[in-house]
């Protein structure tokens, strides 16, 4: 079969990116609207009124997540179904377009590979920092609350006579083994180990 003569003499046509009017794409020849010297692209260009789903609104709210600290991955993976893309590859595609179309500034490759191999700008190795900074705000090794040191007194050896270093129960001054609502039942317990030993 004999190829089709409308192959050989297809035209291609696009957009101009600077008048943004519907012409004939010829490389090397002026836009029939105004006298922009066109270059062949892949694809062409695109149409100028179609900006994807996203609008300047969505694009700002979305941003502002963004500068949260949240990546435009996370963000892909969330909102792919709101907004209506296939996948979160996409959609990921479509925030990052939005961000530099409406001028929205953007993390640098450093800045996002520091804030996604660190928490709280920590890395998971820095536990010295870590340890000293839940020190000062006095919290425990889970971030709890930090409880006041029990203010009974040692009554055995080793260390008679000296503060207890345990910290309090929640709600009481005094340790489990130093509390005088609980007396009795270490008293018990103390019995029960010593005949069993």
């Amino acid at each position: 079969m004999p190829p089709s003569p409308y192959l050989a003499e297809r035209i291609d046509q696009s957009w101009c990116p600077s008048c943004k009017e519907w012409t004939v794409l010829d490389a090397g020849w002026p836009c029939a609207w105004c006298d922009t010297i066109l270059v062949r692209r892949k694809g062409g260009w695109k149409r100028p009124d179609i900006h994807g789903r996203i609008s300047e609104p969505a694009a700002r709210a979305i941003h502002a997540r963004y500068e949260t600290g949240t990546s435009a991955r996370t963000l892909g993976r969330e909102l792919y179904r709101v907004l209506g893309y296939k996948n979160a590859k996409t959609c990921e595609a479509a925030i990052s377009a939005a961000f530099h179309r409406y001028g929205l500034p953007v993390r640098d490759r450093i800045a996002a590979t520091i804030l996604a191999s660190t928490t709280k700008g920590l890395s998971p190795r820095d536990w010295h920092e870590r340890r000293r900074r839940r020190l000062e705000a006095g919290l425990t090794l889970k971030g709890q609350e930090r409880q006041a040191v029990c203010e009974g007194v040692k009554l055995q050896y080793p260390g008679k006579g000296k503060r207890c270093s345990r910290p309090a129960v929640y709600g009481s001054r005094f340790c489990y083994v130093h509390d005088p609502e609980r007396r009795a039942e270490v008293v018990a317990i103390t019995a029960r180990m010593r005949a069993a030993a």
